[in-house]
């Protein structure tokens, strides 16, 4: 047992002893990595996103929007996903987040930063967590630019200290003295990391896991593919399928969650209107809770 508590998750009490032991077997996550490509036909996904950004009058929701919005669904029903290693003990998560690699523009001198992004709440429309993505990804170069000094501040460093403060802090990780401050921004410090690598026109592959952090899951979304599907009665059709390629920590979920989440995903992702109704009705259940300047001043009065 640990001699402290984490800020950031519990300890899990009860798990079998050959999940116990896991860690001490497999002691790093990408000697545990699990890796999985799930093929989602997002043909009707797209046709309804048009049809709400339509009805929502100006505001745009992606595809991007769509699987982060689709991946707190995951966690929601599976919280075995949102568990981590540290220090050869399982801890389940107390907040999901997921962090994103993000680039300014498109030109080879442009920075690629990435920022850690809450998942939507309970409750929430998906017009509503749009907006509030946005609004966070429009602050997120300040958080880099902060993130760049401290680090340019530590390189300045002789190199055996760099290594013996990067030993310490894993350390002081490992047996949960780490400061709640570092764990809450550090982007690897996240339930699901996520880089849109089709949109940068990066080859399709899987991404490894970080040793620093905690982070047990990696979603690589690939190019997106027009691909000739088969349906059940032998007709032949050209479908919009986007690969996503997922890296998963073997010792925080067996293999039959894990199966059984991805394919709850897939269901969401592909077809939106099972799960979140028309798109009008999607994008008038948004409208309620965006209230113009002079609406949300009479409303003080």
């Amino acid at each position: 047992m640990p001699l402290f508590t984490r800020s950031d998750s519990t300890l899990i009490p009860g798990l079998p002893a050959i999940r116990r032991v896991m860690p001490y077997i497999m002691k790093g996550r990408n000697e545990s990595a699990v890796y999985v490509e799930t093929r989602c036909d997002v043909t009707s996904a797209k046709r309804w996103l048009w049809a709400y950004n339509r009805a929502a009058n100006g505001h745009q929701c992606t595809l991007l929007h769509l699987f982060l919005y689709s991946a707190r669904l995951i966690m929601e029903e599976y919280p075995q996903l949102d568990r981590f290693v540290s220090g050869r003990r399982i801890y389940q998560r107390k907040t999901s987040t997921a962090s994103l690699m993000v680039k300014e523009s498109m030109d080879t001198e442009s920075p690629l930063y990435s920022v850690k992004l809450p998942f939507a709440d309970a409750g929430e429309s998906l017009g509503a967590y749009c907006l509030r993505i946005e609004a966070i990804l429009r602050n997120a170069k300040a958080h880099h630019e902060r993130t760049e000094k401290e680090t340019e501040l530590l390189l300045k460093l002789p190199d055996i200290l760099i290594r013996t403060v990067l030993a310490v802090r894993k350390w002081l990780d490992d047996w949960n003295l780490l400061p709640s401050a570092l764990l809450r921004d550090d982007p690897l410090y996240t339930s699901l990391f996520v880089s849109n690598g089709g949109s940068l026109g990066l080859p399709d592959a899987f991404h490894h896991l970080y040793e620093h952090g905690n982070c047990s899951a990696f979603a690589m979304i690939c190019s997106l593919q027009k691909s000739a599907v088969a349906d059940w009665d032998g007709n032949i059709n050209v479908r919009d399928i986007l690969p996503i390629r997922w890296t998963v920590d073997d010792r925080v979920a067996d293999g039959f969650v894990c199966a059984s989440a991805l394919k709850r995903f897939q269901s969401f992702l592909e077809e939106p209107a099972q799960h979140l109704g028309s798109p009008e009705d999607a994008a008038r259940r948004f409208e309620p809770q965006v209230k113009s300047p002079s609406m949300a001043d009479n409303s003080q009065k």
